[in-house]
């Protein structure tokens, strides 16, 4: 009496988890490749959007010694040479410091400008080093002195204008606004996208595929069910929707766990690397991944278990109606 009390019938198309496991482990490296691929590009589409609105904020201003402007060690300096380059050099550098604070008057003049700050020689130095190494610089060489320049929001400068009005302070400067590098980086990203979103299209044909292949399989290892079911007059609907709803909770399944171990591994990635210096952020860069990302991907496995009902449906209508269904 017991027994009959616990019996519970089982589903007309059981789950065989010793043949299945093969295609449990497809879908769930497919679906892991998918979801570790949207990860990337959503966080490289994060650190784009944020490098472009840098770029379009800063300006960079180099302020160059004029020609004579670099002064000449006099007799009385003659017989201590190094002291004269020396001297000569620092005078120099004052005059490129006043032609600095020139250009920051100029540039406090502008509406758009929020900031303009004027680098020390020691940052100069470090830009050179990876050209020059650790190399001395030769003493009568006065160096540029360097401005960054900070816009306000939305803000646009006109450099020409900019640079006319340095040329009648008698200031010798190049100006770099970094706009002009957006639209290098809006193409390079424009073709990483188009390469992301080829894969992710690949990821999905390969469900596709196995899905149709999964269906083909179902058929054939219930056909006997498939046969009574025919017998008493079920229409091929029936047969394909128990048979494409069970393949898409198996998928469903398969593609949770590949989602949830590509968020898990990526953000792991992600602090280990974030140690690693300037390689880490390269691979991860700032602002980089967040919560609402990992919530998105996790959207995935709906749609995977959706694109498997749709093709196990057709793919179980069409076979059943070919080959049981005359």
């Amino acid at each position: 009496m017991s027994r009959q009390a616990d019996a519970r019938p089982r589903p007309l198309f059981e789950t065989r988890r010793k043949e299945d496991r093969p295609l449990f482990m497809v879908l769930v490296a497919l679906s892991f490749l998918g979801a570790v691929m949207s990860l990337i590009m959503l966080g490289g589409l994060h650190a784009s959007e944020h490098w472009r609105n840098a770029l379009d904020k800063n300006i960079s201003i180099m302020i160059r010694p004029q020609p004579g402007q670099t002064p000449t060690p006099s007799t009385e300096q003659a017989d201590n040479r190094t002291d004269g380059q020396q001297t000569g050099r620092q005078q120099a550098g004052e005059a490129l410091k006043m032609q600095a604070r020139k250009a920051e008057r100029i540039l406090h003049g502008y509406p758009q400008i929020a900031n303009v700050t004027i680098k020390p020689e020691s940052y100069t130095k470090d830009l050179l080093k990876p050209w020059l190494g650790q190399t001395a610089l030769p003493q009568d060489m006065p160096l540029p002195v360097l401005l960054d320049v900070r816009l306000k929001a939305g803000a646009r400068l006109d450099t020409a204008r900019v640079g006319a009005d340095f040329a009648k302070a008698g200031i010798q400067a190049d100006i770099e606004a970094h706009s002009r590098w957006a639209g290098q980086i809006r193409r390079t990203l424009g073709m990483l996208k188009l390469l992301a979103f080829l894969s992710l299209a690949l990821v999905y044909g390969a469900i596709g595929a196995a899905a149709v292949f999964a269906s083909r399989a179902a058929i054939n290892s219930h056909h006997r069910v498939i046969e009574v079911l025919h017998q008493v007059g079920a229409p091929p609907s029936v047969s394909a929707r128990l048979l494409s709803t069970r393949l898409a909770i198996f998928g469903f399944k398969a593609a949770l766990a590949g989602v949830l171990g590509a968020i898990v591994l990526v953000f792991l990635a992600r602090i280990a690397l974030s140690f690693g210096g300037p390689a880490g952020h390269l691979l991860f860069p700032e602002p980089g991944l967040g919560l609402h990302d990992a919530a998105l991907v996790l959207l995935s496995p709906f749609v995977f278990a959706g694109l498997i009902f749709v093709l196990a449906w057709r793919t179980v209508v069409a076979t059943l109606n070919e080959e049981i269904y005359p």
